[in-house]
């Protein structure tokens, strides 16, 4: 007759062989995460390296841009962060929008991010802007990659680090910078009922993107909403809290990073034009990547430039 022997005795512990088996998922979810960040990093045709400050791209420029062109660019610098979560099919961005206490671009929609130090590389910039604006730590998120510089309009260059989320985030908002936050599917940035666009300088398309946004004012530290109705998604709220309801329009050169991440990372054309260069019946005899490419092109030069393009 066999007796039963305790487990222990025989080698067998219980808890360790939990452990063991939590660490083998922990590792599987790792592995799954770094291939997903190898992905978009190949989807956007990321670099590893930051942005180049303006002032060090002169000797570029020079043999291209007239030195009257050159004498009016601004060498400054910014450095944002576009901060993604989701899944593969069902990813979202998370944007700002800036204090009203603000003296410039007041209440106007943005990516956590702001002016380069002395000796800063750009995604230092981004890094430590977003940590101060919204409160997101470094061990939040994976860093993916920076894309090609952006110009806006007066003349600032906006250098893109993209992150993947890599936990739960609850932002705490510096509010003398940031009155509130939200994530956006990037599909919106892909949808011509919610775009609207004008040309300038003959060369060069402002984007816009409007929506509703549902911000909880009870819990700052929650979640922002993004809503297609309000009446609809109000009769849907669990039992009752304040909320505040955000008409948010994502525009210009915000509203550009965001569509160029969204073609990347779904692989999707849009259905309107992205500037003269770039009509309808030109963008769609293209691949993601060459889209990619032909915006980043001109997206960084001045905007005397362009015309010459």
């Amino acid at each position: 007759m066999v007796k039963n022997v305790p487990l222990l005795n025989m080698g067998y512990n219980r808890h360790a062989v939990t452990k063991s088996r939590d660490d083998i998922e922990n590792r599987k979810e790792m592995g799954l995460m770094e291939q997903e960040c190898d992905r978009l990093r190949g989807l956007l045709g990321l670099s590893h390296e930051p942005g180049t400050p303006c002032g060090h791209q002169v000797p570029r420029l020079a043999g291209s841009v007239p030195k009257t062109v050159l004498m009016a660019v601004s060498f400054k610098d910014a450095g944002v962060l576009i901060l993604l979560d989701g899944t593969p099919d069902n990813y979202k961005v998370f944007l700002c929008i800036r204090s009203e206490q603000l003296r410039r671009h007041p209440g106007e929609v943005c990516f956590p991010g702001g002016m380069r130090d002395d000796e800063e590389n750009l995604q230092e910039t981004a890094i430590r802007e977003a940590e101060e604006e919204v409160g997101l730590l470094r061990d939040d998120f994976i860093l993916l990659g920076s894309l090609p510089s952006f110009r806006a309009r007066f003349g600032v260059l906006i250098h893109p680090t993209v992150a993947l989320l890599r936990r739960p985030f609850f932002p705490r908002l510096n509010v003398h910078e940031v009155q509130d936050v939200f994530w956006m599917p990037l599909e919106r940035f892909l949808d011509d009922s919610v775009h609207m666009s004008f040309v300038i300088d003959s060369k060069y398309a402002i984007h816009s993107f409007s929506a509703i946004v549902l911000v909880d004012v009870e819990d700052r530290c929650c979640d922002s909403k993004f809503i297609e109705n309000r009446a609809s998604t109000f009769h849907c709220l669990p039992n009752p809290v304040m909320v505040k309801f955000e008409e948010a329009h994502t525009f210009g050169v915000t509203a550009l990073m965001c569509v160029i991440t969204a073609i990347g990372v779904l692989q999707r054309i849009p259905p309107f034009e992205l500037s003269p260069m770039l009509p309808v019946s030109r963008l769609a005899r293209m691949k993601p990547s060459e889209v990619i490419s032909q915006v980043c092109e001109y997206a960084g030069q001045p905007f005397a430039t362009l015309s010459k393009l």
